[in-house]
């Protein structure tokens, strides 16, 4: 009936989710790209970028943190969806801390190739591409996709690292102050 085409024309309540952690990730481009370019630029003992060069880097950047911050969120409320019990105290930190774990590692592995491309982009002495910084780095590789997509992945043992446990306290801190807040009305 009428009912059942409105419920499939509906969108899921995964797109609320996914869609509000893109918007959120694309408004942090904007802040994010300047201020890494500035952060890489000074790392390597380079001159600070001038106000020209302050959009280096901001495709890369948009390419990992829309899409790598829907699947983040949405990755965060399946995650915690499934390790939650009906047994659970109200305070209980297991489901939000390990979700959270889960969500970090799910969307540094959507975008982590944008982030390690973005540092590229950013660090080099000439104007680079996103897909030329790509096919460079691919380039350096023996051939074979194999090699083409540890290359990609270079380093994210140790983005985890930092990433996961963020993660991990961020939306465990998260859901207890807003369980104590919504205790409170």
């Amino acid at each position: 009936g009428d009912g059942a085409a409105a419920a499939a024309a509906a969108p899921s309540a995964a797109t609320p989710v996914f869609v509000g952690g893109c918007v959120g990730g694309l408004a942090q481009a904007f802040v994010a790209s300047p201020l890494e370019l500035a952060k890489v630029r000074r790392q390597l003992f380079q001159a600070p970028p001038q106000l020209r060069l302050l959009g280096s880097g901001f495709a890369a950047t948009v390419h990992r943190d829309v899409i790598p911050h829907g699947v983040w969120f949405l990755a965060y409320d399946r995650a915690k969806a499934a390790f939650s019990t009906e047994n659970a105290p109200a305070d209980d930190p297991t489901a939000p801390v390990a979700a959270g774990a889960v969500a970090a590692t799910v969307a540094w592995l959507v975008g982590y190739p944008a982030d390690l491309l973005k540092t590229r982009i950013q660090g080099s002495a000439t104007p680079l591409s996103l897909s030329r910084a790509a096919r460079e780095l691919i380039a350096r590789e023996p051939p074979g996709l194999g090699n083409a997509v540890a290359a990609l992945y270079r380093g994210l043992g140790l983005k985890l690292l930092r990433a996961v446990p963020s993660s991990m306290v961020n939306f465990g801190v998260y859901e207890w102050t807003k369980g104590k807040l919504e205790r409170m009305r």
